[in-house]
């Protein structure tokens, strides 16, 4: 099986194939005008390629009523052999940019100087073969991801004005016939045993091109990115001829880089002018704070002393519903944890096959069901809207819809216009790195498309391929569902049974189209071992970021916000509770534990187990949240509410929100400046201090200098109480024996 060298090629590109001073050939081809290739003894290539196709005839023995075909395992293990000594004869060769016939000529001039230059030991040009990819130990660990000496190759400075280095990270991908079984298995520990399974069409900027090999080359920069990858592919084809082994070879211009940076633009120059105002103006609102007394509340506003003091503020509203923070944070820490676990497959690592096994183990479980985590937040925000709005009707108030529409788009769009504007003209100039380019700089070019989806809330519709800022389009399904859902408390209000009635029908709806969608189109809510890419892309534009699919918990939210104003009073018997929390209990360990399975490796895909998951899960999960939150309301507190009740969670509720959106910036701010392999365990990655304290920070300054700001003014604008009542056609059903809370504030849904 000659194909074992090849793939020896897709992980470690520049390697040839004989010790250049053992082979005869080696040194005309070194000094010839087309120069070298990956590896330079192409004979030797010749020669195995007749040797696997001279096949003889074939011997077959019968072993327990099936035939073996004898001559083709004797050819096999005479090929092992072969290819074993060529294994233990690879040294490193330097890499010929201009091997293809087709390259431009520019590039065959500058490329000659460097085969030349390296001969003779020149500096610049040793530095530029130094700073290219070499293969490694550890290939069945899955360390087949190359990349380099990328601030080396910056640096390279030829002895021509226009000859310097330029970073290149190549693609490549094989495909291994399954008649092969030794080749497929050790093909399959080098790709860490297809964790994800991706094409070259999958887009790589938010979730990796995991069955890809990647390979850095520092070459003249006067090499376009055509220019290698018809090299490239040119010897990778003429290395597999005679082999049923297809390599795809792909080098994308955005993934070759130069030390000349591109000046800032208009717009850059902009956004930063921005920022330094905003500060500037944060600035001048905390001196007035500090030195006036009694100001004017729109000139404290920006206030730093003021919003830091509301951020770590432990005093509760009143009528606060006490243990929504706690599980908000458990929620919200998983779904971080769900989104990290993402992120790491782009970074290189020595060990990543002993990573993918250990990910292939059932408690990671917790790291693969990211989809029922936000599910919990669309029931509080279902809830919470309810609750709001069911607490002024009880008072005989107006709902004020319109300013529950205007005080959202004050209290979300600043921030997220924010983010936005410093991740696409800020950010791509930050920093540098083999991968920036990818999930930095190709993402800021969508930004600069579709920005306006995400301030308008309908980016969800676009597809995630295409998406600024993938991680909000829970944004957009939250907004559109709160956009009905005071429609949906008004009937509930004036028809409770009938309104109860059509809020479970819809749900109910919402449920049986989640699991039909996802058997007809085969999606899979859960990352399973093995997911495709496509898969996941496919789930996300169909279902996941669809309201319709995900409207059933953020209506259980609405009717359990009514639960909780109508029925406060509502006892509870030993019995009941006993039943209640046997029931959500076991459920919410059904939704846990019961997936694992799906996250071990060699699972193959069934639909049905993904449309159960996907109809089910969310209530499951959801089930236990709602029913402590109901518990605890009236007043049957337990060692999980006392838990999440603790006041130091209404400090990562105020800061949620920004560390929702910044969460992801700073994980691919991180995979973008990676410069090389890194050996991964559990607990480096869980508790990466560095990480964890830059979202901390980053989510603080987004939270006192936009999103409390903005809170405190749209506390001014709504500041008048309205005292208009309730109108014609919405009254109190008197047939209902309701106690109003009297003298209550409303619940700020900040």
């Amino acid at each position: 099986m000659k194909a074992f060298v090849i793939l020896a090629a897709l992980i470690g590109v520049a390697l040839p194939t004989t010790p250049l001073n053992q082979c005869d050939k080696c040194e005309s081809d070194f000094n010839s005008s087309n120069g070298p290739i990956l590896f330079k003894s192409k004979h030797n290539a010749s020669k195995l390629a007749n040797f696997t196709s001279k096949v003889k005839g074939m011997h077959y023995v019968s072993v327990g009523g099936g035939d073996i075909n004898m001559d083709r395992i004797d050819e096999e293990a005479a090929l092992m052999r072969k290819l074993s000594q060529k294994l233990t004869s690879i040294s490193a060769a330097p890499f010929n940019p201009a091997y293809s016939s087709k390259t431009s000529s520019k590039c065959k001039l500058h490329s000659q100087m460097f085969l030349d230059g390296l001969r003779n030991l020149d500096l610049w040009a040793v530095r530029m073969h130094d700073s290219t990819a070499k293969i490694s130990s550890g290939v069945l660990n899955g360390n087949v991801n190359y990349f380099g000496d990328f601030d080396q190759c910056l640096k390279i400075q030829g002895p021509m004005d226009d000859l310097k280095g330029k970073y290149c990270l190549t693609y490549l991908q094989a495909s291994i016939p399954e008649n092969m079984p030794k080749l497929q298995h050790l093909y399959d520990l080098m790709h860490s045993h297809g964790a994800f399974v991706s094409e070259f069409d999958d887009p790589g900027h938010r979730v990796p091109r995991f069955s890809m090999l990647n390979w850095a080359a520092c070459v003249p920069s006067s090499c376009t990115a055509m220019d290698i990858q018809m090299s490239l592919n040119d010897y990778v084809q003429n290395f597999t001829k005679g082999t049923d082994i297809h390599v795809q070879v792909r080098v994308e211009p955005q993934m070759c880089q130069t030390n000349d940076r591109d000046a800032y633009d208009e717009n850059t120059i902009k956004a930063a002018i921005f920022f330094l105002v905003v500060i500037l103006v944060a600035t001048l609102s905390t001196v007035v704070d500090l030195k006036v007394v009694d100001p004017n509340p729109w000139l404290v506003a920006f206030s730093l002393r003021k919003n830091l003091r509301a951020t770590f503020n432990l005093k509760r509203a009143p009528n606060d519903i006490e243990c929504i923070h706690g599980i908000r944070f458990f929620n919200a820490f998983l779904l971080l944890v769900s989104h990290k676990s993402m992120a790491i497959f782009f970074d290189p690592y020595i060990n990543r096959t002993q990573l993918s096994e250990a990910l292939g183990q059932p408690w990671t479980v917790l790291g693969r069901a990211a989809a029922i985590y936000t599910d919990t937040f669309l029931m509080f925000s279902g809830l919470l809207t309810s609750y709001a709005i069911i607490g002024r009707l009880q008072k005989n108030q107006s709902p004020r819809i319109l300013q529950e529409y205007v005080g959202r788009f004050i209290r979300i769009v600043p921030t997220l216009g924010a983010l936005i504007l410093f991740c696409t003209f800020i950010l791509p100039h930050v920093d540098t790195g083999p991968q920036w380019n990818l999930v930095v700089t190709r993402h800021a070019g969508i930004c600069k498309q579709h920005w306006w989806r995400n301030l308008l809330f309908i980016h969800n519709y676009f597809g995630f391929e295409n998406m600024c800022l993938t991680h909000t389009h829970h944004l957009g399904i939250d907004t559109e569902l709160f956009v009905v859902a005071p429609f949906l408390i008004l009937i509930l209000w004036k028809w409770p049974k009938k309104g109860a009635m059509i809020l479970l029908g819809l749900a109910g709806i919402s449920t049986i189209a989640r699991f039909n969608v996802t058997v007809v189109e085969k999606l899979s809510n859960y990352v399973y071992f093995g997911t495709s890419i496509k898969r996941l892309f496919k789930t996300a534009d169909y279902m996941y970021s669809i309201p319709f699919y995900r409207s059933t918990i953020y209506i259980l939210g609405i009717l359990l916000g009514y639960v909780l104003r109508v029925f406060k009073d509502h006892k509870l018997t030993k019995a009941q509770l006993k039943i209640g929390w046997c029931i959500n209990v076991t459920i919410f360990l059904l939704v846990l534990l019961g997936p694992a399975p799906m996250g071990s490796i060699g699972y193959v895909y069934n639909e049905y187990h993904a449309a159960i998951y996907a109809a089910l899960g969310p209530m499951a999960w959801c089930g236990l949240a709602g029913w402590i939150i109901f518990t605890s309301h009236l007043g049957y507190h337990s060692l999980l509410s006392r838990l999440f009740s603790w006041p130091g969670f209404l400090v990562t509720t105020r800061l949620s929100y920004a560390i929702y959106l910044t969460q992801f910036p700073v994980f691919f701010f991180n995979v973008g400046r990676t410069r090389h392999a890194t050996h991964f365990s559990f607990l480096s990655y869980t508790l990466n201090l560095n990480e964890n304290i830059s979202i901390a920070l980053a989510s603080i300054a987004l939270t006192i200098f936009f999103d409390t700001p903005f809170q405190n003014i749209k506390k001014i604008i709504f500041s008048p109480s309205n005292k208009s009542s309730i109108p014609s056609g919405i009254s109190v059903n008197k047939s209902e024996k309701l106690e109003p809370i009297s003298h209550a504030k409303e619940l700020k849904l900040e």
